[in-house]
């Protein structure tokens, strides 16, 4: 063998390698991406800098298999921008078509949530939203998943929630 072929058979066995380790990796995202909601909010403790909130976040599994989630993390964002940070680092199973609600503790940059919410009262609306990633345990290994969910609150409308965006 000469060693152009040499050359070109090892090229041609590293895109076929490559190919196949992308087929696999394609193959191991869900069939159904997990869901994240908020359902509750508590205040923790509030500094002059800093606000501790307790989110209660709902993960839902909407596909057959159980999935493992490894770990989380989120912005807290408001009008479309990050107010605070959270995450969860305890794992936690999810049946298949189920849900399970996790403890997420959030800190807040007071003055950046003050600024965005400085608006809010000439508005009366304020877009809210939680964006982040889950890492779910496929296999051997972890992936992440992009998650976020987004709304709107209308305070002229009795501080009704209007449907998340994701949802319309």
């Amino acid at each position: 063998m000469t060693q152009r072929n040499f050359w070109t058979c090892a090229v041609g066995a590293t895109v076929v390698s490559l190919m196949v380790l992308a087929s696999g990796c394609a193959s191991i995202a869900p069939d159904e991406r997990p869901e994240i909601t908020i359902s509750n909010l508590k205040l923790t403790e509030a500094t002059l800098f800093e606000t501790t909130l307790t989110v209660a976040v709902r993960i839902s599994n909407p596909a057959l298999n159980p999935i493992v989630i490894e770990g989380a993390s989120f912005k807290l964002v408001l009008d479309g921008k990050k107010v605070g940070r959270g995450m969860m680092k305890d794992a936690v199973t999810i049946d298949g078509l189920d849900s399970q609600i996790g403890s997420v503790t959030f800190h807040v940059n007071n003055a950046s949530a003050l600024f965005r919410l400085r608006n809010v009262f000439e508005r009366r609306t304020v877009g809210y939203g939680i964006v982040g990633h889950l890492y779910l345990q496929r296999g051997s290994g972890t992936i992440k998943i992009k998650v976020e969910q987004v709304g709107q609150l209308d305070l002229n409308d009795g501080m009704g929630l209007d449907e998340p965006e994701g949802e319309r």
